[in-house]
């Protein structure tokens, strides 16, 4: 039951999640409406399986490099016909932004407007990591063209929508890491990734904004060279991944943290001590309450499979690990306030 309703089948709308947001967390991503689990076939041939709280690619209509060679042409020709417009962009985030956040109250809404775009090629346009590697053997100047695309459209957005303030704190999301090492090899990295962190974290804090970096997986070798491009913090780092309880400084730089304390394995399975337990060592070993600080939260979601005791046992140990004298305890008023770190 929430708030005196039923839920069957995670039907809430935006109004329900909104509720249960503006009475739990003191930061979130942008809540939306629960997908409709069903299959879609795009007009280019793409097919997409969503499900509640996700989504993937389940089918292409080509399974060649050449094939994926013609998209990406494709994709760039409709890049250079379409121009950003700038207006309508900061309109439209005002109105979205402005609505959700009279919707949850004081919650701090982390967007993800844009990305480095280095998912972009193997992700939204679907052909995959195996013919990505293919394609950049044949063509390697096709992707960096891509990338340089979307990252100079990225920055013009950037400048274009920030300057509403209507978020202190925003979220650079580039997949990455596996759960047993990185995805591209370190030169890749440096050109393609490193080079978008860099230029979305400088834009953001031109106006003030902390930068969270995130991927998935385990990319605590990546994250000096993340420090290096001017990030202000990590979201998430898995001890599931093989990440150890470690807090990340450099240059007497304190870096933020938000920290996904437990993943959809423990609170599908662990009990709600076991939950607390897991709590209080993830904060503790962190030095959150020494360094820049944590926000605390499960990976992504509240998804079907988890426990409502065990998500009780997450936010309750939560506040109970306080320190009320340290820099911390970090709020809207604080974000806005501290220094960008460079």
């Amino acid at each position: 039951m929430c708030f005196g309703q039923w839920v069957e089948e995670f039907n809430n709308g935006l109004e329900d999640i909104c509720q249960l947001i503006g009475q739990t967390p003191d930061m979130c991503f942008r809540p939306r409406p629960q997908w409709v689990v069903e299959r879609v076939t795009e007009p280019d041939g793409i097919v997409i399986q969503r499900d509640t709280w996700t989504y993937w690619f389940v089918g292409r209509p080509f399974d060649v490099v050449d094939g994926a060679r013609c998209r990406l042409i494709q994709r760039i020709t409709t890049l250079r016909q379409v121009a950003p417009d700038p207006v309508q962009a900061r309109a439209g985030r005002r109105i979205e932004m402005f609505d959700l956040q009279a919707r949850i109250g004081d919650a701090v809404i982390c967007p993800h407007d844009v990305h480095p775009a280095l998912c972009n090629v193997f992700s939204h346009i679907v052909m995959g990591l195996g013919l990505l590697s293919y394609l950049d053997v044949d063509y390697p100047e096709l992707a960096d063209e891509y990338l340089d695309m979307i990252r100079a459209r990225c920055l013009r957005k950037i400048h274009a929508i920030v300057g509403t303030r209507l978020s202190a704190v925003v979220l650079i999301a580039e997949d990455s890491s596996s759960k047993q090492a990185l995805l591209f090899n370190p030169e890749i990295l440096r050109r393609r990734l490193y080079l978008g962190a860099c230029a979305y974290a400088q834009a953001w804090h031109e106006h003030s904004v902390k930068a969270l970096f995130h991927t998935d997986g385990n990319f605590e070798t990546t994250m000096p060279d993340l420090i290096a491009c001017g990030v202000d913090g990590f979201y998430c780092p898995e001890p599931g991944c093989g990440e150890g309880h470690r807090g990340s400084e450099d240059a007497g730089c304190r870096r933020t943290f938000e920290w996904a304390v437990w993943t959809e394995w423990t609170c599908w399975n662990a009990t709600p001590e076991e939950i607390g337990a897991k709590d209080r060592r993830q904060i503790l070993k962190t030095n959150a309450l020494d360094n820049a600080g944590m926000f605390a939260g499960s990976s992504i979601g509240i998804n079907p499979a988890v426990k409502p005791e065990n998500f009780r046992a997450m936010v309750e140990t939560v506040g109970e690990v306080r320190n009320p004298a340290s820099s911390m305890m970090v709020g809207r008023e604080t974000l806005c306030q501290r220094p960008a770190c460079r």
